[in-house]
């Protein structure tokens, strides 16, 4: 293992929230509660 895996880490982790946040916002925008549930419960 390299020392590089921290830091790959921390972006994957970083991309993860920024993919999760959009999602998030487009369902807060549409006032899709359900489906946000139902993401959380599948997570």
């Amino acid at each position: 293992m390299k020392k590089k895996t921290k830091a790959s880490f921390r972006v994957a982790r970083n991309e993860a929230f920024i993919v999760f946040g959009r999602i998030a916002f487009m369902g807060l925008s549409n006032h899709d509660w359900r489906m946000l549930s139902y993401a959380l419960y599948i997570l």
